[in-house]
């Protein structure tokens, strides 16, 4: 921009100007640009927040398919529900560095591991004792309130089976919501899917190239938020939203 004796008077102007209004402590009102940074941060930290509240109670919905098994005897349905449990919590880990929040996590493991070995020796007493335990830790788990870090990383690199069973088994949940006009669980769910695609996303490619697999990834990530975040009390509406993301599922499937 080329300056001129007029651009400079004016910039002398303002800062004087707002000299005036600092020392008459008056409070200036900012660009609606400004606003809208401010609104779409605020956005973002909702959203994360929402989605901290579903996976919460994606454990306590687990929990409970994990109690079913264990009356049924099913013990390998029981591990492989239990196995999508210790994911949650690696997804939740992922979210804050906060210690205590942190310290409940390592707890949540190691009861899940628990709960494997007491699946894999047919221990419906100690599988029993596992459960309850995991349903207290996510009772409490649900009414924290850590500070979430600016960008999950996930450290742990998972059996993708199992994250498959778990994103398989929650967009089931979703579809039975909706059978109901649940319309407020199916979201719920739907933010689950979304963590779990930003979460395959930094697994890296898998059978296809790097670039095909974020494309998906992404694509399936971004499809889940919008379901989540649909401001429509129509169950079709959330349930045609939810479809476009398992369409995604199964253009990976397909290898397209």
């Amino acid at each position: 921009m080329k300056t001129t004796s007029t651009t400079i008077l004016f910039g002398l102007a303002v800062s004087v100007a707002l000299q005036q209004l600092a020392a008459k402590n008056t409070t200036i009102e900012w660009p609606v640009q400004d606003k809208a940074i401010q609104d779409k941060t605020v956005g973002a930290e909702d959203r994360r927040s929402k989605a901290l509240s579903a996976l919460c109670a994606a454990i306590d919905s687990n929990a409970n398919y994990c109690q079913e098994w264990n009356d049924a005897e099913d013990f390998e349905s029981l591990a492989k529900t239990t196995h999508g449990i210790a994911l949650i919590a690696e997804l939740l880990i992922a979210e804050s560095e906060d210690p205590g929040w942190r310290k409940q996590l390592a707890e949540l493991k190691s009861q899940t591991q628990s709960l494997l070995q007491a699946a894999s020796a047919d221990d419906k007493t100690a599988a029993n004792t596992a459960i309850e335990n995991i349903r207290k830790l996510s009772v409490e788990l649900t009414t924290a309130r850590p500070e979430l870090v600016e960008s999950p990383r996930y450290s742990q690199r998972n059996d993708i089976g199992r994250t498959m069973d778990l994103l398989d088994g929650t967009y089931a949940d979703a579809k039975a919501a909706l059978l109901f006009d649940e319309v407020e669980e199916a979201k719920r769910e739907a933010f689950v899917l979304w963590k779990l695609g930003e979460y395959l996303r930094s697994q890296g490619s898998r059978g296809t190239t790097a670039a095909r697999w974020l494309e998906l990834a992404d694509g399936f990530s971004q499809a889940a938020l919008r379901a989540g975040e649909l401001d429509d009390p129509n169950s079709d509406a959330l349930r045609s939203a939810l479809k476009l993301a398992h369409d995604q599922c199964e253009k990976c499937h397909n290898r397209e």
